[in-house]
């Protein structure tokens, strides 16, 4: 079982490579995340890992139309996940499934879910958020973005942030009924939703406020990237060291912390 389960991870990974959706780096990484999900949570791990993967993927392709020019030339993230971008979406949940394996407390299961419905969250606002026939509007100045940069919010995104969580949720629930692991009350499901949903919104807040933000002296425009038009750009906002990556590791991260606060009143 355990080696067609390995399989079955290596051919994802070389598919997701060939396809595009993952670089050659990004598809090793992703192996390495999976492997360890697969020691701590076994073949439940990997469902719901798929379920996260695989959604984001299906929805990225599905919004690709509403991708511009302008938005590939100045947001950092591409439309290929990166080894950094799959340690930042998947890191925490790896831990997360081997901290379970290791000890078989309850709570790392629990955080497990947590960081991949938040993980979820980010990629569905944002991706379904560029389907919005208004820009996005700052969180804190609503002031108009372009599509994708850091800090923006539409109504369909935020929607979308919810259903992204409530749906690996819903198949973490699903998925109890027949594989042995704990069972989810009705509480803990409602819990892990809404820390879904509030990973993503760490990932807004500390985009739009901590995120290295640049100004382009070539083409006058604002730039996530440190070199454009061939040029370093001046920082005019956040801090130099925090990138997109860091951002998306907050979100998943918080998302431990709340359950593990939400524990302490449990």
């Amino acid at each position: 079982m355990i080696i067609v389960l390995i399989l079955g991870i290596l051919l994802l990974a070389f598919f997701s490579y060939k396809v595009g959706a993952l670089t050659l780096g990004g598809a090793i990484t992703a192996v390495l995340v999976a492997t360890i999900v697969l020691y701590g949570l076994s073949l439940f791990g990997l469902l719901l890992l798929a379920a996260f993967f695989l959604s984001s993927t299906l929805i990225g392709r599905l919004t690709k139309a509403h991708y511009s020019q302008e938005e590939n030339s100045l947001v950092e993230k591409g439309s290929k996940r990166e080894a950094s971008q799959v340690l930042a979406n998947g890191g925490w949940a790896a831990a997360s499934a081997f901290l379970y394996g290791v000890s078989g407390q309850e709570l790392w299961y629990w955080c497990y879910i947590a960081t991949l419905a938040a993980a979820t969250s980010d990629t569905w606002a944002s991706e379904i958020g560029r389907m919005s026939k208004r820009k996005p509007i700052h969180v804190f100045s609503l002031r108009e973005l372009f599509p994708g940069q850091s800090g923006g919010i539409t109504y369909i995104g935020t929607i979308g942030a919810f259903a992204g969580s409530m749906f690996i949720v819903s198949i973490a629930w699903l998925l109890q009924f027949t594989l042995e692991v704990p069972n989810l009350s009705i509480s803990i499901i409602l819990v892990l939703i809404l820390v879904g949903f509030l990973g993503n919104w760490v990932d807004t807040i500390l985009g739009a406020w901590i995120q290295a933000s640049y100004y382009c002296k070539k083409c006058g425009k604002e730039t996530e990237k440190r070199i454009h038009c061939r040029e370093r750009p001046i920082l005019i906002k956040g801090y130099s060291f925090v990138n997109n990556d860091i951002v998306n590791h907050s979100c998943t991260l918080s998302a431990i912390g709340f359950v593990w606060l939400f524990r302490l009143f449990y």
